[in-house]
């Protein structure tokens, strides 16, 4: 939909050729990050069959889990021998674990597996947003940071203070009322899908509000 003030119809054009054009470009983006969990989970999802023998080795006391510390050790080896941080033990979980019980069964991980796969893939991306919004090197973004990054990825339009506060509740897995290193990329994903409908919203209520303030259309009854 077009919508008019005081600029011609040329620049009218141009506005919403651009709008349009960043619009489509966030989406490409935000439709890459929702792919990438799913095509990781289908290179390496198989069926229970597949994992038992993985999970027979770490599953140590016998429970039909993986505990933190477990998990931890197949992300380990998943990790040429690098221990993952318990940042990311913690979100991996928090993502794979489906039937709540705080741990990793047989069916889940291969969840576990994608989205440990999808956090390396994203750890340039990840720390270049670090570097640039985490200003106090705390090792998480605070409320100001996260608005200061979505305003970024929203083409300079701030979102207000309850749209950060709803990201920030969808995703912050631990739960620290801040985005950490491992949450950034959930973040960055909902909240292309929440800038879009945001946006939206304003360009209804802008084109609402003009076509209140036109001037109706009269006609004169002569006398």
């Amino acid at each position: 939909t077009l919508y008019f003030s005081e600029m011609g119809f040329a620049d009218a054009m141009m506005r919403n050729t651009s709008k349009h054009a960043h619009a489509a470009q966030r989406g490409k983006r935000r439709a890459a990050l929702e792919a990438k969990m799913h095509i990781y989970e289908i290179k390496i999802q198989g069926s229970s069959s597949t994992w038992k023998p993985l999970m027979d080795s770490f599953d140590t006391d016998g429970t039909g889990t993986l505990d933190a510390n477990q998990l931890k050790q197949i992300l380990k080896l998943w990790n040429e021998g690098i221990d993952p941080s318990d940042e990311q033990v913690a979100f991996i979980i928090s993502i794979a674990d489906k039937s709540g019980q705080g741990s990793v069964n047989i069916d889940e991980l291969g969840c576990a597996a994608g989205t440990w796969m999808a956090l390396k893939d994203d750890q340039p991306f990840i720390n270049e947003t670090m570097a640039k919004y985490d200003t106090d090197k705390s090792g998480s973004l605070n409320k100001d940071q996260v608005k200061l990054m979505m305003t970024d990825l929203n083409d300079g339009i701030a979102p207000d203070d309850e749209t950060v506060d709803l990201l920030i509740s969808v995703a912050d897995h631990s739960k620290t009322g801040e985005i950490n290193r491992t949450e950034v990329r959930k973040a960055v994903q909902e909240w292309y899908g929440m800038a879009a409908l945001m946006n939206d919203r304003k360009l209804k209520e802008k084109e609402a509000a003009e076509r209140k303030a036109q001037p109706q259309a009269g006609c004169c009854v002569a006398s």
